[in-house]
C-alpha cells in the first residue's frame, strides 16, 4: 500500500496530548508495572499453551526435564523478550525484514548479519537441531526458551515486514469495541499497526490470554485439521506465509488515508489473527514433537500436526479407491458443516486433484500444454457438483503459472467443471516458491472477504499447509510426493 504521510505524522500530533496526560499515565504504569512489562505477552502465551496441549508424551517429558516439573511453556513464552536488552546479539532474531511490496525472501536484503543478530528465519531453522543436539542441558533449555518465543514471532504478520520498522512507525487512530470494550473504545494514544497486532486486537477480544485459548479450542481448533510437518525449510515457508498475511492486513482497502480504523478492521482481520495464533501453537508443537521424538542426536524425526498420510501407492485401482474414500470423507464433512457457517467455500488444487492426464505416459509434458488432454478426477468432480448444489462457493488455487490461465480454464471446462467462484494461479514472481507460500495467503484472503473455507483438497502437502481451511484432505495420486 502507499504509506500515507498522515499515518507517520500522527505520532507527532499525539505528542501534545500525551504530555497532558503523562502524570496520570505514569501513576497508572506504576500501579500496573507487571502488565506494562509484559507487552505482547498475551499472544506468546496463547501460542505456547496451544502447543503444550499437543505435545507427545516424549516431548512433554523433555520439556519438564529442561524447564522443571510443573513449569508451563506459557510461563516462559516471553523470556526471549525479557533477555533482549541484556543480549543485544539476539535483538534481530525476532523478525525478518522482507519489504511489504515484495513476495520473496532475499537473505542478503532481509536477514543481514549484524551486531544485533540476523533474523527469525535463520534462528528458527537453527533451533530445529539445537533443541535436541545442543551440547548441554543448559544449551538445550535455552534453545527451548527461544523456540517457544520465536515461533510465535514468525506467525505475527508484522514481524515479517521490514518497512517502517514492521509497522511500529505506522500510527493509527480510531475506536475498536471488539468483544471486551464497554466504555471509551478509542485506541490507546500512540497506537501503531505493530502494537495493534501485538496486543490491542487480542485485548479487545478476550479479557485474558487463557480465555483466548479456550475460545480457539471451542471454535477454530475444534473444527480444523491442520496438515503441518516440520521440514528443513519450514521457517522460511512460515515467514513467507505470514508476510502474505501482512500484505492482506496492511493496505489501502482496510486502512484509509487518514489512518483511522474502526470495527470494520477488527471484524475483517479477527479470523486472520485467530488463525495465525492457532498456526503458531500447532507448529510449535510439531517442532518440539519432532525434536524430542528421539534421544539420539541426528536429523529430527518428521512430525505432523495431523495424522500421518498413508504411504503413496502406485496401483491404478488402489489410487482410484483411495481417491473415492477421500472424496467421500470430504463430502460427508461438507454436508454436515456447510449449513452451519456463513459463506461456506471449498478450495481445490488442479493438477492430479481436479484433473489429470488422459494419457499417464505424457506426465513429462507441462500439464497446461495446449496439446495435453486432461480429464476429471471422477470422485473430485462428483464432490464439486455436490458442493455446487449446496450453494458452496468453489475456488481453484493452483501452482500453474498465471500466464497459462486461458489453457487452464479450457481444460477445467472440458473436464466438466462449471461455475467456479474463483481461479487463482501462481503469480509469475513466485515461480520458484513453495506452493504453500502463496496458497495459504490466498485462503487467508478468502477469510478476509468473509468466506469460511470448510474444505481444502490437494495431492501434495504444500497444497494443504498454512491453515485457513477447517479440514484438509490429501488426495492420493501418482505424482504425489507425500510419504
Amino acid at each position: 500500500m502507499r504509506i500515507e504521510p498522515a499515518c507517520l505524522n500522527l505520532k507527532r500530533d499525539n505528542a501534545m496530548f500525551i504530555r497532558t496526560v503523562l502524570f496520570s499515565l505514569l501513576a497508572a504504569i506504576l500501579l500496573s508495572a507487571t502488565e506494562a512489562y509484559g507487552f505482547g505477552a498475551e499472544g506468546h502465551s496463547i501460542v505456547a499453551e496451544i502447543a503444550q496441549r499437543r505435545l507427545t508424551p516424549q516431548a512433554a517429558a523433555m520439556v519438564s526435564r529442561l524447564l522443571g516439573p510443573g513449569t508451563s511453556l506459557a510461563s516462559v513464552a516471553s523470556w526471549a523478550d525479557d533477555t533482549r536488552s541484556e543480549r543485544k546479539e539476539t535483538s534481530n532474531w525476532h523478525f525478518v525484514d522482507i519489504p511489504l511490496g515484495e513476495t520473496t525472501y532475499v537473505e542478503s536484503r532481509d536477514c543481514k548479519s549484524t551486531a544485533n543478530g540476523d533474523c527469525v528465519v535463520k534462528r528458527v531453522s537453527s533451533l530445529q537441531s539445537q533443541l535436541r543436539c545442543a551440547a548441554s542441558d543448559e544449551a538445550r533449555r535455552e534453545a527451548l526458551l527461544f523456540a517457544v518465543h520465536l515461533v510465535g514471532d514468525i506467525h505475527q504478520p508484522l514481524h515479517t515486514v521490514g518497512g517502517y520498522r514492521g509497522g511500529n512507525e505506522f500510527m493509527l487512530r480510531g475506536a475498536i469495541r471488539g468483544q471486551t470494550c464497554r466504555g471509551d473504545c478509542q485506541l490507546p494514544p500512540d497506537t501503531n499497526l505493530h502494537a495493534l497486532w501485538d496486543v490491542v486486537l487480542i485485548e479487545r477480544t478476550t479479557w485474558s490470554w487463557g480465555a483466548y485459548v479456550e475460545r480457539l479450542e471451542a471454535s477454530l481448533l475444534r473444527h480444523q485439521s491442520l496438515h503441518e510437518r516440520v521440514e528443513p525449510d519450514s521457517a522460511l515457508n512460515w515467514a513467507l506465509q505470514s508476510h502474505g498475511v501482512a500484505r492482506l492486513v496492511w493496505n489501502d482497502r482496510l486502512i484509509p488515508a487518514d489512518c483511522t480504523i474502526d470495527e470494520r478492521y477488527y471484524a475483517a482481520t479477527l479470523p486472520l489473527l485467530d488463525q495465525q495464533l492457532a498456526l503458531g501453537g500447532m507448529r510449535l508443537a510439531a517442532l518440539l514433537n519432532s525434536a524430542y521424538a528421539s534421544d539420539e542426536c541426528g536429523p529430527a524425526a518428521r512430525a505432523s500436526t495431523s495424522a500421518e498420510v498413508p504411504p503413496a501407492v502406485t496401483a491404478r485401482a488402489t489410487i482410484a479407491g483411495d481417491q473415492e474414500a477421500v472424496a467421500t470423507a470430504a463430502l460427508a464433512y461438507l454436508l454436515q458443516r456447510a449449513p452451519q457457517v456463513r459463506n461456506p467455500a471449498i478450495v481445490l488444487d488442479i493438477d492430479d486433484t481436479a484433473i489429470h492426464p488422459v494419457d499417464p505416459a505424457s506426465a513429462g509434458t507441462a500439464p497446461w500444454s495446449a496439446d495435453r488432454k486432461m480429464r476429471a478426477v471422477a470422485p473430485v468432480l462428483a464432490f464439486y457438483n455436490a458442493a455446487r448444489q449446496k450453494g458452496v462457493s468453489i475456488f481453484f488455487v493452483a501452482a500453474r503459472p498465471e500466464a497459462q490461465r486461458a489453457a487452464t480454464v479450457k481444460q477445467l471446462s472440458d473436464a466438466g467443471y462449471r461455475d467456479w467462484a474463483g481461479l487463482v494461479l501462481r503469480p509469475n514472481e513466485l515461480a520458484t516458491a513453495s506452493p504453500s507460500t502463496f496458497k495459504a495467503p490466498e485462503r487467508a484472503r478468502l477469510a478476509l472477504e468473509g468466506y469460511t473455507v470448510i474444505a481444502n483438497i490437494g495431492n501434495e502437502p504444500g497444497d494443504l499447509s498454512g491453515g485457513y481451511a477447517e479440514r484438509s484432505f490429501l488426495l492420493p495420486s501418482r505424482s504425489s510426493t507425500a510419504p
